[in-house]
């Protein structure tokens, strides 16, 4: 099959004058990057004035595709066509389909697994800041064929992306419904203890390191694993993205240094999201987290388990403070209600754990489901657009 650049079959970044010949006080779309999706996700119903977007902005018209150029929101293929004038973020490349050129082959090429792979081969800037310059876009190679066939391949990817979207929002919204009773069977299993301060609970809160905690980093390996907010989640220690300290600056700060069975609880950001130590991170250290020591005789499980309790229940975040973060700290935690069973706390936190580990699971099978329609469907858009299939012949089969 024939290919001519992208350039030939649409003006990339043209002059709108639809807008320009359009009044001040104008409404018009306004598409910031976090609107500009493929899928359901897209919104275009965000509306602005022309006269606060006339400057700055790029511009469109109705049936335009845009496509962001920004790393990584480029690499997730998030182009879509705009369905009236308007302006939006600089970090779109705009894409115009030329007279005889069907719009959505225009989406389709950019969506492309083809497109997206060389992209990425193609960016400039430093790295975290990456762009796709205007010259690979204009320059691509895309399939050269009718506008018939254009209109014919469209229509096939029209009817089957939109049944793979279909069937991946119902599986998210499982996913979510799964998360939601979990969450619920935990809180009414909870519900039924008395409550007790914090407090009453441990022998010790306190806060790890706040203190310019970055003077204390180094990269040498012998440096002194410490967790931060982003190391815990729910339940979980994650031993990703882990700074160290310097071994002086671990004996400085002996307070926070981690035992086996603390509960540490993020209190910055996701505020209130606990797990137990494991033994695998004992005598860490840990930066901006409350630790919790238990009581001798106290269950660390249960109280993860409360902790991440309360903060569905916004009680963590009812006891929280910031404005850009919610944020609270050790005399918050102390005073902090949760259910407290008066025996067998142990068990108890054994059978939910076991809930939610079979929840987490199946969670895990829905998720995986999700992103093999999301390959299968990149690979549809690539196979038709590039003539690799004959939509004439193709079954109708949808992997579940």
């Amino acid at each position: 099959m024939t290919t001519v650049p992208l350039r030939h079959l649409a003006e990339i970044n043209p002059a709108t004058p639809e807008f320009d010949s359009l009044l001040p006080d104008a409404d018009v779309l306004f598409l910031p990057l976090e609107t500009v999706w493929s899928d359901g996700r897209a919104d275009q119903s965000r509306r602005a004035p022309k006269s606060a977007v006339a400057s700055g902005y790029s511009r469109f018209r109705g049936g335009d595709t845009v496509c962001p150029k920004v790393t990584p929101t480029f690499q997730a293929g998030r182009s879509m066509r705009a369905d009236s004038v308007g302006a939006g973020t600089t970090e779109l490349h705009v894409l115009r389909p030329r007279p005889g050129v069907d719009p959505r082959w225009i989406t389709y090429a950019v969506r492309s697994k083809h497109f997206l792979d060389e992209g990425v081969t193609a960016f400039q800037g430093v790295a975290g800041l990456q762009r796709v310059p205007h010259e690979f876009v204009a320059n691509f190679k895309v399939a050269d064929i009718r506008f018939a066939e254009q209109r014919r391949i469209a229509d096939f990817l029209d009817d089957r992306v939109a049944r793979i979207d279909q069937i991946i929002t119902a599986r998210e919204r499982q996913a979510e419904l799964l998360t939601a009773h979990l969450r619920s069977a935990i809180a009414t299993s909870l519900g039924q203890f008395p409550t007790v301060p914090m407090r009453y609970l441990a022998r010790e809160i306190l806060v790890g390191i706040v203190i310019q905690p970055s003077e204390l980093y180094t990269n040498a390996e012998d440096g002194v694993p410490a967790l931060r907010g982003l190391n815990v989640r729910e339940g979980e220690v994650v031993n990703q993205d882990l700074v160290r300290i310097t071994s002086e600056g671990h004996l400085q700060n002996p307070r926070s240094r981690l035992q086996a069975g603390d509960v540490v609880v993020v209190r910055t950001g996701d505020a209130g999201s606990a797990a137990v130590v494991p033994q695998s991170c004992h005598d860490w250290n840990c930066i901006d987290l409350v630790i919790v020591r238990p009581n001798p005789g106290a269950s660390a499980s249960f109280l993860e388990l409360a902790l991440n309790s309360a903060r569905h229940q916004a009680t963590v975040a009812a006891a929280a403070s910031g404005a850009m973060q919610q944020h609270f700290g050790v005399n918050a935690l102390a005073a902090l209600a949760v259910p407290y069973p008066s025996s067998d706390a142990d068990r108890v936190a054994s059978k939910l754990a076991g809930h939610r580990q079979e929840a987490a699971d199946r969670r895990a099978q829905l998720l995986q489901s999700i992103a093999l329609l999301a390959d299968y469907k990149q690979s549809l858009v690539t196979a038709a657009v590039t003539g690799e299939l004959d939509v004439t012949t193709a079954g109708s089969g949808i992997p579940t």
